[in-house]
Order: structure tokens, then C-alpha cells, then sequence
């Protein structure tokens, strides 16, 4: 049975995929390559003839191989807008994550579900953060250059 902090788990994870795919230098290969199939091409990407420098070639990766052959154009379509991704992210959480937990007894639903809950936290701490104005690591970095420009000034002054 689904609670209602499982469905507002899944509505704030769905936003963190989002977030992720959409901002995330970790997936800018897979992008392009989605980009690249939603609009109809198949295989390694084609560049004109001294393009690229002597003694270079482009190397294919091998999951770019198998989802050439195994993943339909519709899901790359899908996922290529981050509009339509919008209604995908959260079926696939529930498929991937919250169906098998329906079929588990209680302490293993709640770790099969935990990816979930991880994402949902990720998703809010990082609204709270945007809606204070912080932002984490950039924060600390501006007080610790304060702090250093502030011992400069009095080492000058002094």
C-alpha cells in the first residue's frame, strides 16, 4: 500500500532525476547521445573530413551499441524533453523502485524504496537551499576568500 510520504517521496525524487539529467556533467555523453537519437540517427557521430586531427579517430562506446539495438527512438524522444521526461521520471521511480517493495516483507521494502527517499531529500535540500540563497560549497569558498582578503588588508595596514 502506498503511503502519502511515498507519494511525495516520489514526486520530489522524480524532481532530483530531473534535476540531475537535466544539469548533471556526469550524463552530458548520454544526453548528446539521446539528443542524437531523438533526432533519427544511429551509430557513431558523423564528422566531415578534416575535422578532427591527424591520428584521431571517434571511438563508439559499447553501451552506445547496445542501446542503438535495444532501446526504441520513442524513449529517446521522451527523454530528449525535459517536459515529457517530466511524466516518465516518476512511472519509472515507481516501477523500478516502488513495485517490487509491494512484494517484499517490511524491512526489505523500506531499503528497496530507500533510493526514493535519498533522491526526495537530495530534491528538498536543494530547494531549501535555492530558497535561503545558499549555495553550499560556493558559500564557504566566498567566506573563506573574505576571510583571507580581510588578513591581507591588515597585514597592509599594519
Amino acid at each position: 500500500m502506498m503511503h502519502v510520504l511515498d507519494f511525495v517521496a516520489v514526486a520530489f525524487a522524480s524532481g532530483a532525476v530531473l534535476d540531475a539529467w537535466a544539469n548533471g556533467s556526469i550524463f552530458d555523453a548520454l544526453r548528446d547521445y539521446v539528443r542524437r537519437r531523438a533526432d533519427g540517427e544511429i551509430g557513431p557521430p558523423s564528422v566531415p573530413p578534416g575535422e578532427l586531427p591527424e591520428g584521431v579517430e571517434i571511438v563508439y562506446p559499447i553501451w552506445a551499441k547496445i542501446l542503438d539495438r535495444v532501446v526504441p527512438r520513442f524513449f529517446m524522444l521522451a527523454w530528449d524533453c525535459l517536459f515529457c521526461a517530466s511524466y516518465h521520471a516518476a512511472a519509472y521511480l515507481l516501477l523500478v523502485f516502488y513495485v517490487p517493495s509491494v512484494f517484499l516483507p517490511h524491512p526489505w521494502s523500506v531499503l528497496v524504496k530507500l533510493p526514493i527517499y535519498s533522491l526526495a531529500a537530495t530534491r528538498v535540500a536543494n530547494l531549501l537551499s535555492q530558497t535561503v540563497g545558499l549555495s553550499g560549497l560556493h558559500m564557504f569558498k566566498q567566506e573563506q576568500e573574505q576571510e583571507s582578503d580581510e588578513r591581507l588588508s591588515r597585514t597592509d595596514n599594519a
